[in-house]
């Protein structure tokens, strides 16, 4: 019933990854259940992934009680070789006030951002503000979660970063209050 609520589902999922999906030479990997008590999330470590190549990714998700399979299909690039001096082009965002929208699907730069394809984002923090954006104040955790899951099922933002990899940052308003929270 909160503006911009995207509730989750309990189900289960699974990832089919590599550098091709069609090639024979992809992994995947075991079903993993998601359900209310860690909000309907899981994160997954991928493994035998070599450096400085891109790759292909594919969720598979269906609900409990099994149903009908849905397909999200994604990709990534992992980070070069740490021996190996290689230019890297990346984009950077923050401060993503939910009361600041430019667009009810995301803000425009997503757009923007996505047509660079990046080799990744560095998303610096205040990626949510838990403390002054639109009601209510996150001073529990679903309500934490409310506002993590109203920036990032902006339909913009899912579709940018299905196509790039990811290093985040928590700052000040990610935590709860500005530059105040022990």
């Amino acid at each position: 019933t909160l503006h911009g609520s995207c509730p989750g589902a309990a189900g289960r999922f699974r990832l089919v990854y590599g550098v091709e999906l069609t090639d024979g030479k992809s992994t995947t990997s075991p079903w993993y259940e998601v359900s209310a008590e860690a909000d309907f999330c899981r994160s997954v470590q991928l493994e035998n992934l070599s450096a400085g190549l891109a790759y292909q990714l594919r969720v598979e998700a269906e609900p409990l009680p099994t149903g009908a399979m849905a397909t999200i299909p994604g990709s990534f690039r992992t980070a070069p070789s740490a021996t190996v001096e290689t230019p890297v082009f990346f984009t950077a965002m923050t401060c993503q006030a939910y009361k600041s929208l430019d667009d009810p699907r995301g803000f425009l730069i997503y757009d923007s951002m996505r047509n660079l394809k990046p080799d990744f984002t560095a998303c610096i923090g205040d990626l949510v503000y838990y403390d002054n954006d639109l009601p209510p104040v996150a001073s529990t955790v679903p309500l934490a979660r409310h506002h993590w899951q109203r920036i990032y099922s902006l339909p913009r933002l899912v579709e940018f970063l299905r196509g790039t990899g990811c290093l985040f940052l928590k700052d000040d308003h990610d935590i709860q209050e500005d530059d105040a929270w022990p």
